[in-house]
């Protein structure tokens, strides 16, 4: 064969198989560029953890821009677990193909993202349990103003039967039901209706010790957030009714981590216990539940919970896996809890949550 055949049956590599490779790459080019990807996303993850770390979240700065990436980053805290969860299924899928440097840097990335998580599934150090002589106990429920399946969370209620009731997105309907449903059983009640899902209502068997504030001054929207003051046992305790506006958006992030900040400071000046209850609009693993950690604080889930306890939104129990603990009970130093529970709120996009409160044992 001479050299100009040997030339002819070699193909040309032009453009044309250049497009060809790249739009249909063998077997072996796939697995080489899916194994850059997985790389790349393990890197990229563990840099954004870096990030989220040590990004110092000052709740009072409201420049756009400052605002913009804190909210990204209270976005990644607060689904943290769930990118660990598709880390730890890439670790599974490489281990099919006995990839081991990248099982191993996946899986303890994805353990990193899920720690937090773990530990709140199975909390250690509970406090001392409380006397059961000076206790009482606590449920909060967010209604869904727009919901008029009044009947089925009235129902819950009664059943629940709690001494102290804090009501979330309390519309004119909805005090409508809850003075047929349970008015008999609280005598005690202090409420301001609204209709744009931020009206609020504390309703109580125990007596206040003062006219319950409707106006807790958070942030600059005008959303009503209520403080009362009741006697458990020979002491006075704080209860405090609180929906935080969700972070919608910048202007919406803006608003709620002014009042959180506010909510912090309030809280720091607070000289009684304090019961606080309601939807927070974050999750245990972000930087909110990190400061009132600072001031002493911790809910009722970590008291006594048990599981991931998810309260939206309120899915089905074989599908609730995915949701988000967006409602807390939270007892400052002195107060602990004994028991926690999520109920079911059917008609609400939020489940009910209710906790055993009293002072805990020296």
């Amino acid at each position: 064969m001479d050299r100009q055949s040997t030339e002819e049956s070699v193909p040309p590599d032009d453009g044309q198989s250049r497009w060809r490779r790249f739009l249909r790459p063998s077997w072996e080019h796939r697995v080489q560029a899916l194994r850059r990807q997985c790389w790349a996303v393990i890197v990229a993850t563990c840099l954004l953890l870096l990030l989220v770390w040590c990004w110092p979240d000052d709740f009072d700065r409201t420049h756009r821009a400052y605002v913009a990436i804190s909210w990204v980053l209270f976005l990644v805290r607060t689904f943290m677990f769930h990118g660990g969860l598709v880390l730890i299924a890439i670790a599974a899928a490489w281990a099919m193909a006995r990839q081991w440097r990248i099982v191993a840097a996946s899986f303890v990335a994805g353990m990193l993202m899920c720690a937090q998580e773990i530990g709140v599934m199975w909390p250690a150090g509970r406090p001392t349990p409380i006397a059961e002589a000076n206790s009482l106990s606590v449920m909060s429920v967010n209604l869904l103003a727009t919901n008029h399946n009044v009947d089925d969370i009235i129902g819950e209620i009664r059943s629940t039967d709690p001494d102290v009731l804090l009501l979330q997105e309390y519309a004119d309907h909805w005090h409508d039901a809850m003075q047929t449903g349970i008015a008999d059983r609280y005598p005690h009640v202090a409420y301001r209706c609204r209709e744009d899902s931020f009206g609020v209502a504390v309703y109580s068997k125990i007596p206040f010790v003062a006219t319950p504030d409707l106006s807790v001054p958070l942030g600059k929207a005008d959303v009503p957030q209520v403080r009362a003051v009741i006697r458990l046992g020979n002491r006075d305790i704080a209860l405090y009714n609180i929906h935080l506006l969700p972070p919608w958006g910048l202007d919406y992030t803006t608003e709620t981590r002014r009042q959180f900040a506010d909510l912090i400071g309030l809280l720091a000046r607070e000289p009684l216990p304090v019961v606080m209850a309601g939807d927070f609009n974050f999750t245990h693993s972000c930087t909110q539940a990190d400061r009132l950690a600072d001031l002493g604080f911790r809910d009722t889930h970590a008291h006594a919970g048990r599981g991931r306890g998810t309260t939206w939104p309120n899915l089905p129990e074989l599908w609730a896996f995915p949701s988000l603990m967006l409602d807390h009970i939270y007892l400052s130093n002195g107060l602990c809890a004994t028991e926690h529970a999520v109920g079911k709120a059917d008609g609400s996009d939020h489940r009910s949550i209710t906790g055993h409160v009293g002072w805990c044992r020296n």
